[in-house]
């Protein structure tokens, strides 16, 4: 029997950090810290992909705070 660890273990709980996402929204403005900490929470969550897959999620994250 083989057990398969993954590459790297994070104890994030990705539910309380949106939500202290969400809350920081509401005390203030500071789009470099929302648009790090989402890229942060999506790391956690995919902590798995590919590299190259991240970078377009982390592109298109780029171009929504442009957007705002």
């Amino acid at each position: 029997m083989n057990i398969i660890y993954p590459k790297s273990f994070n104890i994030t709980n990705i539910e309380k950090e949106i939500q202290i996402l969400s809350e920081m929204k509401q005390l203030i403005d500071a789009p470099t810290y929302f648009k790090l900490k989402t890229l942060k929470i999506i790391s956690n969550d995919l902590n798995t992909i590919d590299p190259e897959d991240f970078a377009v999620i982390a592109s298109e994250v780029e171009d929504s705070f442009k957007e705002t």
